[in-house]
């Protein structure tokens, strides 16, 4: 739609174009029709929005069109705030208050000029409040709303986070009531925890823990599968943010001693997080850890998975197979559910009935029919995959093989006609065969139906705003098996990545497709050491092989790897 526009849109290289205004330039490029303009410009009378911010808030234009027409029009260029680091002496020209209310982030200052981010760039009412608050000229630029929120809550959520502490202190050592309704969004209490829920939502952070120690309430991420301390509380203050937490999902608040399960929906910008809160007393008082699911990134496209070209390649002919067992391995956490879910999409269309069985599920994508399993209503893995095969399914996705019951169902779903998906918990792909015939599955039902296994693991990604490089230590040399001279890199820490040298995650991987020889193998119950000498003699790239290459090509650190991958 971008490129189609740009060439609709040459018009606007036109010096009389620079005159008109955004509805006019809207119309022209036919990126709107009349009705939909009136329409936003009768709800901006109505609510006090601009023009363009009631075109954001509908999405009646997609944001790379608008971008174009900002360029273009008012020299007003995109700002990609991830890979954006705002300057301390541009933060502290605004405060938290005011940038949620404009929807902008200061960068950076130069002289009287402020360079900032904003959902608003032409809007000059947002300049002049500026300008009156800090006596700065604006630089704009345009950004997402989802981002601009994100980069607040990130850079401005732990002074809030303080003061909102300090008040519910106060009001605490006074006897006053809190208020935890839902609907009181003053209320300290509720402020309290939502901007941390929102911190948390900014980093990204996969988990939280809110934990009560003897003297402090620790509140940590999980943030690319490392918890950091975000913050330390009062323990005064732990009973309120439980009881806010139980309030949004559902829960008894004024149950205490046993452990309880809920979940809630909350909106940062235009991203949907679906929260996953499970309650349990300690010693001190009771611990909350949350789960984020980010339902707009539930998957990603397969190529972006981190698998080289040529592994895609051989991979994903795995899962075009009419019928037989694929089957991902690794530790909880590795990644496995993500990989399943972007292939199962590849493969998604009108012309397959794919159906899924996960506990619980994670990843919602359209078209596809998902179950989600409930133990307590008898509704387990196994009798799900009896009543699914009565259902005419093409694929069956298996969130996980957990028993010998589930495991002899799949097998024998995927020799009857069906492809078979699942998870096991196994160290690597070799050990999955074997794992297998400890669950009772006999060797030829396991022969006739594998088709190939994947084993994956997660490692950091080097933050490229502070990468750096280095000759690898004598001791990690020895490890990895690399000469003492090899040049890697690492991360030296920066504010874009919390100062941790890391920013975000990528797949280390090994995969094994079945052929006859092999088959033959597992036919004859031939054991591990076989089937890892049969292996050695096909040349197999095991996972530490494609984890080295991608510590030479400098994409995550030899400290990764031997954590992740050879002491994991």
């Amino acid at each position: 739609m971008y490129q189609s526009f740009a060439i609709t849109a040459k018009g606007l290289e036109d010096d009389n174009v620079r005159s008109r205004t955004l509805s006019e330039i809207l119309l022209e490029t036919n990126l709107i029709s009349p009705d939909k303009l009136k329409s936003a410009n009768s709800k901006r009378v109505l609510s006090g929005e601009s023009l363009l911010e009631s075109i954001l808030t509908d999405k009646m234009v997609s944001f790379p069109d608008l971008s174009y027409i900002l360029d273009k029009h008012y020299g007003i260029p995109t700002c990609d705030l991830n890979e954006t680091t705002p300057e301390k002496n541009a933060l502290i020209l605004l405060d938290y208050s005011f940038c949620m209310r404009y929807k902008v982030i200061p960068i950076r200052i130069s002289g009287f000029r402020l360079v900032a981010a904003m959902r608003d760039p032409i809007n000059n009412r947002v300049h002049d409040d500026i300008f009156a608050k800090t006596g700065c000229r604006i630089e704009a630029y345009f950004a997402p709303e989802d981002m601009i929120l994100s980069s607040i809550h990130q850079y401005y959520g732990k002074d809030r986070i303080e003061k909102l502490s300090e008040t519910l202190v106060q009001e605490s050592s006074h006897n006053m009531p809190v208020q935890v309704l839902p609907d009181v969004t003053d209320a300290p209490a509720v402020a309290l925890t939502d901007s941390l829920l929102d911190a948390a939502a900014a980093y990204q952070a996969s988990d939280i823990h809110i934990e009560v120690l003897e003297n402090y309430v620790r509140v940590r991420f999980r943030v690319d599968g490392h918890l950091r301390v975000f913050k330390q509380l009062d323990p005064a203050l732990l009973p309120n943010i439980i009881a806010r937490l139980k309030v949004m999902s559902n829960l008894d608040v004024s149950q205490k001693r046993l452990p309880q399960d809920g979940h809630f929906y909350k909106t940062l910008g235009s991203a949907n997080v679906d929260f996953r809160l499970s309650t349990i007393p300690t010693y001190f008082g009771e611990k909350a850890a949350i789960r984020l699911i980010y339902k707009d990134k539930a998957w990603m496209p397969k190529e972006a998975l981190g698998f080289e070209e040529q592994d895609l390649e051989q991979i994903s002919a795995l899962f075009n197979n009419p019928y037989g067992a694929v089957l991902l391995t690794g530790p909880t956490g590795c990644g496995k559910s993500t990989t399943l879910s972007s292939f199962l999409s590849s493969l998604n269309d009108d012309k397959r009935n794919i159906v899924t069985i996960e506990d619980p599920v994670e990843h919602v994508i359209p078209g596809i029919t998902q179950i989600n399993v409930n133990p307590k209503a008898g509704l387990t893995f196994a009798n799900a995959l009896r009543s699914i095969l009565r259902q005419d399914p093409d694929i069956l996705m298996v969130g996980e093989i957990r028993d010998e019951e589930t495991a002899q169902l799949a097998i024998q779903a995927a020799i009857t006609g069906h492809l078979l998906l699942s998870t096991l918990h196994t160290y690597d792909a070799a050990s999955t065969i074997t794992r297998l015939a400890d669950m009772n599955v006999p060797g030829y039902l396991t022969a006739a139906a594998l088709r190939g296994i994947i084993s994956q693991r997660l490692v950091r990604r080097i933050c490229e705003s502070c990468k750096t490089q280095k000759h690898i230590s004598k001791e990690h040399a020895k490890l990895l098996d690399l000469p003492e001279n090899t040049v890697v890199s690492e991360g030296v820490g920066c504010p874009r990545c919390g100062n941790t040298g890391y920013k975000g995650r990528v797949a280390v991987y090994e995969y094994l497709i079945i052929d006859d020889e092999l088959s033959a193998l597992i036919d004859s119950k031939s054991g591990l050491a076989d089937i890892r000498l049969y292996l050695a003699k096909k040349q197999f790239v095991s996972i530490l092989e494609t984890s080295i290459k991608k510590v030479i090509q400098g994409v995550t650190t030899t400290n990764e790897v031997i954590s992740n991958v050879i002491f994991s």
